[in-house]
Parts: C-alpha cells; structure tokens; sequence
C-alpha cells in the first residue's frame, strides 16, 4: 500500500482496500492482515488503519473474524457478471479505417490499436463506449454487469465534464486509465509519451548527423491557449539537450495563424499557413544566422512550411532540414498539397502506450501512477 496523492491519509486507506479486493489481491473470505502490517505498508497509524477498516466493514466489504482480525465478506472480492473480463474503452472514434484521414486522428487510432490487440491476447473483450453517448445511468448498468476496467482516450481525456465523470467512477470503484498528457483526475492512472525526452532526442539526432542552428516553430492561434503541457515539456528537453552539446538555444518562432484554419483541410486554409510561414521565414533565411533545421511542433506543419521555404528559393530537406513529430506524416491529408517526408520524425510509440494502458487496469497499482513511455527518433525512408 502506498499513499494516494491529495487525499487525507484515511479516504486514501479506504481506496487502496477496496481497490486490494476489487482486484482480488484480497479474495472473498481470506484474512486481511494485520492493522499493524497495512501501516507499515501505507506509512500511516494503526489508528487510521482500524477507522479505514470499520468504514469497509459497514459497506459489507468486511467482516470480523476473532477479537482483532478481519476477513473479506463472501461476496466481496472480483467483480463478477456478463462484462467482468471486459475493458471499457472510452473513445470518440473507434474506426481504425480512418487512419488515413487526418494525422491528429491517427496517434489515438494507434493508442487503440495497440490496447485493443493487448485485450484481446489477454483473452479479454473490449467493450467501445462514445463519449458523446455516455449517462449515469449507462455506466452503473455496465458496473452492475461487472465491467469495473476503463480505458481513456486522447482525443476526449481532456475535456473537463469527461474528466469530472472519471474521478466519480473512479471513487465508485472503476480502475480507470488515461492517455492524457495532463495530470490524471483524482483516483485514476495515466500513460503518455515522454515530450522531454523527445525533444532531448531530435536535438541530439541533429547534433549526430551535423546540425548546429535548429529552430523551432510553434504553430498558435491568437488568444487561444493550446497544448500548454506538453510543449513546455518538449521545450525543456529541447534546450537541456541544447546546453549539453553547447549548441545556442534560440527561442522558438511562433506562428500565429487565424483560428478559422483550424481543422481545415483545404487548400484555401493551407495557402494561408503557406503564406503566414513565408512571411515569418524570409527574414531568418536573409540573416547570417539562418537556421540549418526547422523542427516542427508535428508532421502536419510540416507541409506548409515546405511549401513556404520552395517560394523563398530553399529546397526542403537539402538546404534546411524539416524535422517532424509525431510519425504520422503518411496519414496528414496536407500531402495533397505538398508532397514530402520529413527529415526525421519522432515516434511516440504509441501502440506501447495502449499496451501500457491494459497492463494497469489488468493489475491496478495500489496508488495512482502516472507512466512516461520513451519516444524515438526515427529517420523516414521515401
């Protein structure tokens, strides 16, 4: 046992005991041990132990057994029913067909992807539920028939209502797993790649290959504030990576397109990127110091800024290198209008990810754990 982050020491102590025999680490009818021994464990008093012990007790999870012992109630332990060896995913798209639709789509595709083959070598079922469908009712019918395991993805781990839900569910007893790169709500895990170590490793794939100016562009809209997280944390590693190999850190250029190109796959939409970009460029390509790498924020920017460098007389990839993130340049659309494949790209691995995400809702931590999962640098072949 090990303390749960942001609650009191008792309400931690009730979770962990009832998550030990939700799981079946404590089974139906098998002594718990000792108050003295669940201390030591949780690093609290015997005295919080005992309170946490009663309080299950009056939920009929225990039951005494002697003067100073208990043991689990008969029908306590692994949840039971139609839905037991069931993993709930939780999604707003589930078509792995539409891979080839939209690169932003595709990362948690391939989340799902690499869950959904886990769950099913586990010898379990995975149970698909819509975000924009899911009630309270639902989901207590779904706990009634035993499904107790839920697996979040990206493309709806972030919105705050969901989130809410989740940290409900989860003090209902329902193990859930998030891929998000924000912190978890209150009781649930979470996987996601490592952002600082990725961007440590483009700088030193450059460096190796004899890359000494790379820049950044960040990709904003006006007055809307995005992906704050996980940009900062790429950015670390991108300039600790920097400082180590004594290159210059410069500070990133950002790229301010209207909020109207959005989610537009159009050419209309692209053309203002391409001419946003060409604007921000011409002056760094005139200087002296004219960066030899552009590391975009994803493979989809890409596209544009390739675009943006041919009208200022620069061949992509030859005289500046285009850096990419995310792997996912073969599923952008953008390719459409302007063919390319990037210098390097980082592969956030994330069939790992979804591979991660099983491997917890099968065998919960006693605490809630958030797993980094290392990405690679990768170098596309054409």
């Amino acid at each position: 046992m090990d303390h749960v982050l942001n609650q009191t020491p008792l309400i931690a102590s009730q979770r962990i005991l009832r998550e030990m025999i939700a799981d079946g680490r404590l089974p139906a009818q098998e002594r718990v041990p000792t108050e003295a021994i669940l201390a030591e464990r949780a690093g609290v008093s015997r005295f919080t132990v005992h309170r946490a012990l009663e309080a299950l007790a009056d939920e009929g999870l225990l039951e005494r057994s002697g003067k100073r012992g208990w043991t689990v109630a008969a029908g306590a332990g692994a949840p039971t029913g139609a839905l037991a060896n069931t993993i709930g995913v939780l999604g707003g798209e589930f078509d792995l067909t539409s891979l080839a639709r939209r690169g932003t789509q595709a990362q948690h595709l391939l989340v799902y992807a690499g869950a959904r083959q886990t769950i099913q070598q586990a010898g379990m079922d995975a149970l698909a539920i819509h975000a924009d469908r899911i009630s309270t009712t639902g989901i207590d019918e779904l706990r009634a028939a035993g499904l107790h395991r839920l697996l979040v993805l990206l493309d709806c781990s972030d919105q705050p209502a969901i989130r809410r839900w989740l940290a409900e569910q989860a003090r209902n007893g329902v193990h859930v797993v998030l891929h998000s790169d924000r912190a978890a709500p209150a009781g649930c895990h979470s996987v996601t790649s490592d952002h600082s170590a990725g961007g440590a490793a483009i700088v030193r794939a450059l460096h190796q290959r004899g890359y000494r100016h790379p820049l950044r562009i960040h990709e904003t809209t006006p007055g809307r504030k995005r992906h704050s997280e996980w940009v900062a944390a790429r950015d670390a590693g991108h300039e600790q990576a920097c400082a180590e190999l004594g290159m210059t850190v410069r500070a990133p250029e950002q790229l301010l397109v209207p909020e109207s190109t959005l989610g537009q796959d159009n050419a209309e939409g692209f053309e203002i990127k391409v001419r946003l970009a060409e604007h921000v460029l011409a002056p760094l390509f005139a200087s002296d110091s004219a960066p030899d790498a552009l590391i975009g924020m994803a493979d989809r920017n890409l596209f544009y800024i390739a675009a943006a460098l041919q009208r200022l007389g620069l061949r992509p990839n030859q005289d500046v290198a285009l850096i990419g993130y995310d792997a996912t340049w073969n599923f952008c659309i953008e390719q459409r209008f302007q063919p390319l494949i990037p210098a390097l790209t980082v592969n956030k691995r994330e069939h790992t990810i979804g591979e991660r995400m099983v491997a917890l809702l099968r065998t919960p931590p006693a605490a809630p754990t958030r797993e980094l999962i290392a990405p690679c640098v990768i170098e596309p072949q054409g």
